[in-house]
């Protein structure tokens, strides 16, 4: 367990429903809570490689990739616990 990040008391028994907002090639949001794909380490938009910043870099790309997956389909969250920054896992 991260050292900031507790154990997760759920909301319901199946976690939630919903249409997700990608928010990054890992992050989603679904009915307002911040949500963390565990097990993937997705580049975040605007993440910098060898001091360079890239517009359409691997961010961008792992960012539109997810949202190639996901479309406009339901997702169900089964949490785990919250990472050290307050997303669900």
């Amino acid at each position: 367990m991260a050292p900031n990040s507790a154990p997760l008391a759920p909301r319901s028994p199946g976690g939630s429903r919903g249409r997700p907002r990608v928010i990054d090639g890992d992050t989603l949001i679904v009915r307002g809570e911040r949500v963390r794909i565990a097990g993937i380490d997705a580049p975040e938009q605007k993440q910098r490689f060898r001091g360079q910043t890239f517009g359409r870099g691997p961010g961008v790309l792992a960012t539109a990739a997810l949202r190639r997956v996901i479309g406009r389909r339901r997702v169900e969250v089964v949490p785990i616990k919250r990472d050290r920054y307050g997303r669900l896992l």
